[in-house]
């Protein structure tokens, strides 16, 4: 039944003929040492009516089951390979009995089966966690706990039970402890609640004890913020003796995702520096690419150059553990670190020089060289970086051919690709990362030098080239100037170096010729703001004679306007006269012959009725043109309240 290459029927027949043999007899067979396995190949092969019959037969002997050397074999297979009743049987029956599984030989494993999980699954939900630890907590947490689902919650409710459940809780961890068994994530999870809680004084008291389980402990998110608090409350021997556990190790523990955050905190916390060179720091020192190269392993080294920086401590927890302020280090933390650099320094540097292509191509390896060069600015560095990145300036992406990916090969060969070979042809400048990489540089360099020549003209100090990159990569990036300045992706480290006062001469001499291609470039990319910018400095007269010529041309047109309503004034005038003439001689006449009165009146209405004749017709003429337009136009649908407003207007 247990062999691989049976078929799964016949396994289930076999599964039913060993389960009809074991009858009533399944408690002998599971504490034998051979027979265990059959009953466990059993249930996870068998269907869910095996399991059942099986879990019948172990009601209420699982505690049982889970103190023999053999038998609790069967109960993590079960939680393995068991249904949701079955698992929540084994459960149930295991509370109440956490405190002597807790330091029982096998029931501790059973234990961190039910904590951990299996295979990144969960077997036991939070709830069902928190009932069966929550003995743990001592007899007066069992008896006034009643509804409060955490120990920080109890606590808050009830403040005159703290020191009778801290107590139960250290002599259990204590007991732990000592039998070995502080390897297991849930004396993790205990004494991460323990810390929480018990304050200053109970946490040095403990602290001896953790001690030998320094390892174990950095192997997990709590036990690293348990190792972390014991360096603060502990005193100068107990730090010394967990700095000890360190050596030959530092590189592991440095690249692991729990445990570099020990080491950060140690390298800022341990006053013994001596102690801290030979354990650690001289290790880190001879790794120090390896460790730059990882994901965690360069936020040690940055810790050192650039500590707690939010831009490679991301988690929040992290950063709230390496802020907090430590009562018992006497040494101020810039002494500490200056010391500690002066054993990195070289290694450091020479590391860069030698694999600087290698460091180029990740981001972590990015981001201690930009802090190596802030930090000493070597020439060594500089000059490696200017030669590689100017390099990259001539290099364009390789485009993609979709169509040779569709089509197959006769032979119907499979073509490997190699990811690194495909990332190296990507390294251009173009690269969002390299361009930005290579601008922090030239900012640098930029900041560097202004702040050299201040303190050359109040002091007298030693001269330091500071313009080492700035010119190499200028050098090599001068021939493609105006092709950079041209491209959105290139474009704002042009800027940088016009913006500055290295090459920014050399660079307005390059670009004084390319106005047409960049502004071009400005057209394909409407939203680039690095080329207006350059645009803006390179040739202000363009933009400036454009906007002047309109104003000058818009001028004339006003004065034409203006002109054109002085002349319509005396022309409105010279009308209002000749049109006033004829109706005074006509008031004159009429008072001299009031026979022929009517005569003038009779004419005078005609005229009178044709002038607003005459100004109707055009009135009429744009009512029909405005009718005829809405003709065309198609009516648009209103929604109601849209009409009522337009009715109502």
């Amino acid at each position: 039944m247990r062999d691989q290459n049976v078929e799964a029927g016949q396994r289930k027949a076999l599964v039913a003929d060993i389960m009809t043999l074991i009858g009533d007899k399944l408690w002998e067979i599971v504490a034998r040492h051979d027979a265990s396995r059959v009953v466990q190949a059993c249930f996870h092969y068998g269907e869910t009516a095996h399991q059942t019959a099986i879990m019948a037969a172990l009601q209420g002997k699982c505690y049982e089951l889970s103190t023999t050397q053999y038998g609790h074999h069967l109960i993590k297979c079960v939680l393995r390979h068991g249904s949701t009743e079955a698992r929540t049987q084994v459960v149930a029956e295991l509370t109440g009995k956490v405190v002597k599984l807790c330091t029982h030989a096998t029931g501790s494993s059973i234990l961190e089966l039910l904590y951990n999980g299996t295979k990144g699954y969960k077997i036991a939900s939070k709830a069902q966690l928190f009932t069966l630890f929550k003995e743990c907590y001592g007899r007066e947490f069992l008896v006034f706990s009643e509804n409060a689902t955490s120990l920080a919650s109890f606590l808050e409710t009830r403040p005159q039970s703290r020191e009778g459940v801290l107590g139960d809780l250290h002599k259990l961890c204590e007991r732990i402890i000592t039998k070995g068994y502080h390897r297991f994530g849930y004396t993790h999870m205990l004494l991460h609640q323990y810390f929480t809680h018990c304050g200053a004084d109970r946490m040095s008291a403990i602290v001896p004890s953790i001690v030998e389980a320094t390892m174990h402990l950095a192997s997990t998110p709590l036990g690293a913020h348990v190792l972390c608090d014991s360096l603060v409350a502990g005193g100068a021997k107990e730090r010394k003796k967990l700095v000890k556990h360190f050596r030959g190790n530092a590189t592991q523990v440095a690249m692991h995702e729990c445990g570099h955050v020990v080491l950060m905190r140690a390298l800022d916390v341990v006053d013994d520096t001596v102690l801290m060179r030979k354990a650690v720091v001289a290790e880190l020192a001879l790794t120090c690419i390896d460790l730059a190269l990882d994901r965690y392993g360069y936020r040690v080294l940055m810790q050192l150059i650039n500590p707690s920086s939010g831009r490679y401590v991301t988690n929040a927890k992290h950063m709230k553990i390496l802020t907090a302020e430590s009562a018992t280090s006497k040494k101020s933390p810039e002494v500490r670190r200056g010391e500690h650099l002066k054993t990195l320094r070289a290694p450091l540097i020479q590391g860069c020089v030698e694999r600087c292509d290698e460091l180029l191509r990740s981001p972590t390896g990015r981001a201690i060289l930009l802090q190596v060069v802030k930090q000493w600015h070597p020439i060594e560095v500089c000059e490696r970086l200017g030669t590689a990145l100017g390099g990259l300036v001539g290099v364009e992406k390789p485009e993609t051919k979709e169509d040779d990916d569709e089509e197959e090969d006769e032979d119907e060969d499979v073509k490997m690709s190699n990811k690194e070979e495909e990332e190296e042809e990507l390294l251009t400048l173009e690269h969002f990362e390299i361009q930005h990489f290579t601008k922090e540089l030239l900012v640098c360099e930029e900041e560097r030098t202004q702040s050299t020549r201040q303190t050359q003209e109040e002091e007298t100090a030693e001269e330091e080239d500071t313009t080492v990159f700035t010119t190499l990569f200028w050098a090599a990036a001068q021939e493609q100037a105006v092709a950079l300045a041209s491209k959105n992706r290139t474009a704002y480290v042009i800027e940088t170096m016009l913006k500055g006062s290295i090459v920014s001469e050399q660079v307005k001499e390059c670009l004084a010729q390319g106005e047409q291609d960049i502004k071009q470039g400005l057209k394909e990319s409407k939203k680039s703001d690095s080329i207006q910018s350059i645009i803006t400095i390179m040739f202000p007269s363009g933009k400036k004679g454009k906007s002047a010529g309109k104003k000058k041309a818009a001028k004339p047109a006003a004065k034409a306007k203006a002109k054109a309503k002085a002349k319509a004034k005396p022309a409105a005038k010279a009308k209002a006269v000749a049109k006033a003439k004829p109706a005074a001689k006509a008031k004159a006449a009429a008072k001299a012959k009031p026979a022929a009165k009517a005569k003038p009146a009779a004419k005078a209405k005609p005229a009178a009725k044709a002038k607003p004749a005459a100004k109707a017709k055009p009135a009429a003429k744009k009512k029909k043109t405005a009718t005829k337009k809405k003709e065309e136009e198609p009516k648009r649908v209103l929604r109601r309240s849209t009409r009522v407003r337009k009715g109502s207007m």
